[in-house]
Parts: C-alpha cells; sequence; structure tokens
C-alpha cells in the first residue's frame, strides 16, 4: 500500500499526542473541579488509523480516553461501502 508523505505526517501527528491524551485525563481526573468533563463521552474519528485491526483500534482508541469511533464507511475509508454489511457488525464489536 503506498501512502503519500501528507497522509503519513499526518498520522504521525496524531499518533504522537496519544500519549499526552491520557495524561491530560488523569491530570484533569485529579481537580475535583474538573470531574464533569469526564463525564462527557466523546469519539474519534478513526480516519487516521486505517490499517489498524478492529482489535487494536479498540484499544487505541481506549488509551485516548474515547468512547467510541466514528468510522469512515466510503471509497478508501476504514470499511468499504460494498463491505459494510460484513465488516461493520465486526467493527462494533
Amino acid at each position: 500500500m503506498n501512502i503519500s508523505r501528507r497522509s503519513f505526517l499526518k498520522s504521525a501527528a496524531v499518533a504522537a499526542t496519544l500519549p499526552t491524551a491520557g495524561k491530560l485525563t488523569s491530570a484533569i481526573a485529579q481537580n475535583s473541579a474538573a470531574q464533569t468533563a469526564l463525564q462527557t463521552k466523546f469519539a474519534v474519528f478513526s480516519k487516521h488509523f486505517i490499517g489498524l485491526p478492529y482489535d487494536r483500534l479498540a484499544e487505541v482508541v481506549a488509551e485516548c480516553g474515547a468512547q467510541g469511533i466514528e468510522a469512515p464507511i466510503r471509497p478508501g475509508g476504514h470499511i468499504e461501502p460494498a463491505k459494510a454489511a460484513v465488516e461493520l457488525p465486526k467493527l462494533v464489536e
């Protein structure tokens, strides 16, 4: 699979921020005034993680502190539209 330099740099930038996201969540958890912020649930757009197996994708997203993903189901996306009926349930699992 060929990947453009621009795509690689975008993915690398996102990956570089992942370890910081967990530390930030821990720091917020220690601040009682920020407890409400922790109750807010958010999802991660998984375009930057295309190519990861579904189980690894779940681990990475959980490490970020997110509760879900928004997967692009389109040509070249996380799931190809023609395979959505088969692959989407696997992704959800």
